[in-house]
């Protein structure tokens, strides 16, 4: 990447985990809710935290938040459905139930010893 100009590369975002405090948040109590929520409980369905251990060992110079903007001074949750589906492609409901699908699948398989962890 340097061979090409580049000064600097990213590996991209590593959702749900907070990395150093970022200041006073303005965002309502239901998304700091879900937020908290997701947070405790999405690790069923994907080791963000083994993404980011993954990605420390690249030993990058920083962390950078991402940070979200919207129009008006209200964070809603249209806004959160549009951000869940540029990540997911599909409607969150959808992203939902087939995190759920594929998280009973894995314990189902790890039960019966299919899939061992």
């Amino acid at each position: 990447v340097e061979q090409e100009g580049a000064e600097y590369l990213t590996l991209g975002i590593v959702p749900l985990i907070r990395q150093g405090a970022i200041g006073p948040s303005s965002e309502p109590a239901w998304l700091r809710f879900s937020r908290r929520w997701a947070r405790a409980h999405y690790t069923r369905f994907y080791n963000f935290r083994g993404l980011l251990e993954f990605k420390a060992k690249f030993r990058p110079e920083g962390w950078a938040p991402v940070i979200v903007a919207v129009r008006g001074s209200t964070f809603k949750l249209a806004h959160l459905r549009a951000i869940v589906r540029a990540f997911t492609g599909v409607a969150p409901e959808l992203a939902l139930v087939g995190g759920i699908l594929r998280s009973a699948g894995s314990e189902l398989r790890s039960l019966f010893g299919r899939n061992p962890r």
